[in-house]
This record gives structure tokens, C-alpha cells and sequence, in this order.
């Protein structure tokens, strides 16, 4: 086989010009043949592989990648890079990966200031912090972003405090640009993380383009004052838990409450209410409870407000009487309640947001609530599309039969949520079987029998912690369902990440 017209182009990953290009099609031309006809030999000939690798080599030379532009690749880079992951592939230090690939990918990542706009430093992986983290590092990406908004993302877990000092540099070097600072989320684990909490002050009256705000901790300081927030004219996302509502939050920032429109938190139902009560632009809002479940005697006749909301999610509160100084207004579309539902009747009614609500979700763990109180809840929701239900009392019974879609000459008090679509059922412990009642009820809803309603065309059956003869009998019941209704059945680890889901 002839030698290449353009070997210094094998050696690299730069395009070819056009006299290159034409160089690469004749040589593919002229040595084309020759392959097909050894490979049409009846014995392999040793020179096979050299020459397919070859010719192999020189195609890919006309590969697309190689003429993209460096804007084109700023883009995609910029797009994927802070995923961590793509399809199966996993980026191992976005952006500075892409850089190490060849000279137009590295002039391709340096010309894009958006690409280095996320800075992330999360749990070492070695105990050695210095060499994965050094403070040249936070510098370069810093001064290659440009002008562009910045995201910080600090997830740390402390075993010890020989990291501490460490890290308060690299915080310090974060905070000189905090007026860039688009978006914040420090999450802290470990007893000495309340010595780096500290450092945050420094962001006091200079944050004037941050819009979302997160902080968890594991160990912070109670009573701890939190007045770096008060200064910020573009906060609207304010988060001070983990995604479980587990955490306990520090205590209440003094943040512009006023102009607050998402707002995660967990503290004691009186401290939430004294929140709610301050901030009347609320759209979304997850609340958990700790401490004292019932609001103090000083909060009869006052109410809550929130004429903008858009969805609540409620943590456990055992005998909350939360919901009733609560009132949302018709934008309400989406409501999670883990704590007792006997409120929830009174606050749909109240808010004149049963006509507009879409989707429901009930979690009851300790079984407070009756069948009634959750048929009283969904006679409040007509319009509902998606319910969410835990296995509750004893009697669950009625609420299957409640929810039964009659015939049109059937004498039957049923009919509940005529327009449901999806359906996911949570049962929890040792339930051997799901009741007859249960079936009867999704099989009157495959099926449009009157004016007014719709066909489900969701069912999904979780099973936490459940016997296997349960798993059987769901099987069971799901064959003899129809055709058109697609059926999950979920169970273990998977029905457990189903509930964290249903409850964001």
C-alpha cells in the first residue's frame, strides 16, 4: 500500500482543507478495490488488517466532527458538559475534560465563557483535597468565564477539620466575584462544616444577581444569624433543606420574603406559618415540619394568603392544624399532603381551587386519616387528573367504591374525580392482597359509561416493603385489566424512589 498523501493529519484532529480533502477521496478511490477484492479471498492474507486499518484511518479523516466549527462545538460543549453524564458516558471534570481531547477542542472550550460558568466543589475522592482542588484551579475557571453569571455548587462532607482551611481559601476566592454569582447551593456535612458556614457572610450586601439560593447542613449553629441574604434584590428561590424535607433548617434568614416564588424549608408549623405569612408571591412551596405540630392559640382568625400558588408539598406533621390558616387561590394545580388529610377538604373549599386542581398525591404513613375524610377530599376536586394514594385505613374499601364509575342506570353514590387519567396506589407493609373492591373500581374507569368522564389510561401499583404473595395477586389482577390501560408495578427500591418522586 502506497504511503499517505496526508500523514501529518493522521497524527492530529484537525480538519483538512480542500486540497486535502481531494488528496483523501483519490486515495480512498485508488485503494478501494484492492480492499474489497482481499477481502473477497477464500484464505484471510496478513496484509488485510494493515490495509483496512489504513483505509479506515483516512475515512474518518472526513469525518464531520473534524469540520465543525469552534462555535458550533462551544455550543455543544456548553450543553453537556455539566451534565456529568451523557447517554452512558460519564464527563469526569466538565469542562476541563473536553480540553484534553485535541487543539480545536481545547480552542473550542477556551473561546466559550458559558462553559466555565458552573463551579463545582463537591466531596474529594481522595483524602489528599489539595490535588484536586487547588486554588490556581477555582482562579483559572474563574477568570475564563469572563463576565458571564455564575453557579456555585459546594457539596462537602467533613470528616475532620484539616480540609477547613482549605477550603475558607476557596470561598474567599468565590466571594470576591460573588456579584456574579447567578446561583448558590452549599450542602455541608460533618461537624467542623459550621466553620466554613461562617464564611458565607462575606456574600452580605453583594449579591445582586442572585436568583436561587440553597443551603443544607448537617451541623449548623442554632440561632445563627442569616442577614447575608437580606440584600438581595433578585432572590426568588430560597432552599434550606434536602430534597426529602429531612434536614432541619437553619435558623430563619432574614431574606426579601416579599419576592420570594419557590421556597423549601423545614421548621416547626408555627415558624412555616410566620414564613407563609410574609411571603404572598409564593408560586411553589415544600414544606417540612419538626418540633411542636400545632399552632399556638395566637394564629385563630389569621390566614396565610398565597394567591399565586401553583403547587404545595406538606411533610408529616401528625395533628397539624396547619391547612386551616392556609388559603391558595384558583392557580392551585398540584397538592401533596404527608400529613393528616383533614384539613385538605376545608382548604380546597376554602381556596376555590377544587375546580382548577390537577393532581393530588395523599401519603398518610401512620394511618391518622378515615376513609371518609379522603372521600370528603376528592368530592373537593372534580377536575383531578392525577391521584396519588397510600393504602390507608382499614377501610379503604369505601374509597374504592366511592370512586366506582357507575352506569348510567345504576343507582350508586361513586363517581368520584370523573376526569382521572393516572392513578398510582402505594401500599405499604404486609398486605397480602389488594381488595376486590380495588379492581372493580379501575375496570369501571376503562371504560367511559356516561357523559362527563374519561378513560384511565394509568395505573401504577407500588409495594413497599410488601410479602411476595402481594406481588402475586397484583400480577393477578393486572392481567384481567384491559388492553388499553398501561399497568407498573412497582416494588422494593424502586416503589421507595416512586414515593420520593410523587412527593417532589
Amino acid at each position: 500500500m502506497s504511503s499517505s498523501p496526508v500523514v501529518h493529519l493522521l497524527k492530529s484532529n484537525d480538519p483538512p482543507d480542500e486540497r486535502e480533502a481531494a488528496l483523501i477521496h483519490q486515495f480512498l478511490d485508488d485503494h478501494r478495490q484492492q480492499l474489497d477484492e482481499m477481502k473477497a479471498l477464500p484464505f484471510p492474507s496478513p496484509a488485510l488488517d494493515e490495509l483496512d486499518h489504513c483505509f479506515q484511518a483516512h475515512l474518518a479523516l472526513l469525518s464531520l466532527i473534524r469540520r465543525m466549527s469552534g462555535e458550533l462545538l462551544s455550543e455543544i460543549f456548553t450543553y453537556v458538559s455539566h451534565e456529568r453524564k451523557v447517554g452512558r458516558c460519564r464527563i469526569a471534570s466538565p469542562p476541563w475534560f473536553v480540553g484534553h481531547i485535541c487543539r480545536s477542542w481545547r480552542n473550542a472550550a477556551l473561546s466559550a465563557p458559558l462553559l466555565w460558568r458552573v463551579i463545582t466543589i463537591h466531596e474529594p475522592q481522595t483524602p489528599i483535597i489539595r490535588t484536586i482542588y487547588p486554588l490556581s484551579m477555582i482562579e483559572t475557571q474563574i477568570a475564563r468565564s469572563g463576565i458571564t453569571a455564575l453557579e456555585i455548587w459546594i457539596n462537602l462532607r467533613f470528616r475532620d477539620s484539616k480540609s477547613v482551611d482549605h477550603h475558607k481559601i476557596l470561598l474567599a476566592a468565590l466571594l470576591q466575584h460573588s456579584r456574579r454569582w447567578s446561583f448558590c447551593h452549599v450542602r455541608l456535612r460533618g461537624t467542623p462544616a459550621a466553620e466554613l458556614e461562617s464564611g458565607l457572610y462575606g456574600m452580605y450586601g453583594k449579591i445582586p444577581r442572585l436568583g436561587k439560593f440553597a443551603f443544607a447542613s448537617e451541623s449548623f449553629k442554632h440561632g445563627q444569624d442569616h442577614s447575608y441574604l437580606s440584600k438581595a434584590p433578585a432572590l426568588r428561590k430560597l432552599i434550606l433543606t434536602d430534597s426529602n424535607l429531612s434536614l432541619p433548617s437553619p435558623s430563619i434568614p432574614s431574606a426579601p420574603w416579599h419576592q420570594i416564588t419557590y421556597y423549601r424549608a423545614a421548621y416547626t408549623v408555627q415558624d412555616q406559618f410566620e414564613v407563609l405569612l410574609t411571603a404572598p408571591k409564593l408560586v411553589e412551596c415544600d414544606l417540612g415540619f419538626s418540633g411542636e405540630s400545632v399552632l399556638p392559640e395566637y394564629a385563630a382568625g389569621r390566614h396565610a394568603v398565597l394567591p399565586h400558588l401553583r403547587r404545595m408539598t406538606l411533610g408529616q406533621a401528625h395533628e397539624s392544624n396547619f391547612l386551616e390558616h392556609v388559603t391558595a387561590g384558583p392557580a392551585l394545580k398540584n397538592l401533596t399532603v404527608r400529613s393528616p388529610y383533614d384539613g385538605v377538604p376545608a382548604f380546597l373549599q376554602r381556596s376555590s381551587s377544587g375546580q382548577s386542581l390537577f393532581s393530588l398525591f395523599l401519603d398518610d404513613n401512620h394511618n391518622f386519616t378515615t376513609a371518609q375524610e379522603i372521600i370528603n377530599g376528592l368530592k373537593q376536586v372534580p377536575a383531578l387528573k392525577t391521584l396519588g394514594l397510600t393504602r390507608g385505613p382499614s377501610d379503604m374499601g369505601k374509597v374504592w367504591t366511592a370512586m366506582t364509575i357507575a352506569d348510567d342506570d345504576a343507582d350508586s353514590t361513586g363517581n368520584l374525580c370523573p376526569r382521572l387519567i393516572s392513578l398510582v396506589c402505594i401500599w405499604k407493609g404486609p398486605h397480602k392482597e389488594i381488595d376486590a373492591s380495588f379492581w372493580s373500581m379501575v375496570q369501571s374507569r376503562c371504560d367511559q359509561c356516561q357523559e362527563g368522564t374519561t378513560n384511565l389510561g394509568s395505573l401504577c401499583v407500588v409495594g413497599i416493603k410488601t410479602p411476595q404473595n402481594f406481588v402475586e395477586s397484583v400480577e393477578q389482577g393486572m392481567v384481567l385489566l384491559p388492553n388499553g390501560l398501561r399497568t407498573y408495578l412497582i416494588g422494593g427500591k424502586g416503589g421507595e424512589a416512586v414515593l420520593k418522586e410523587l412527593a417532589k
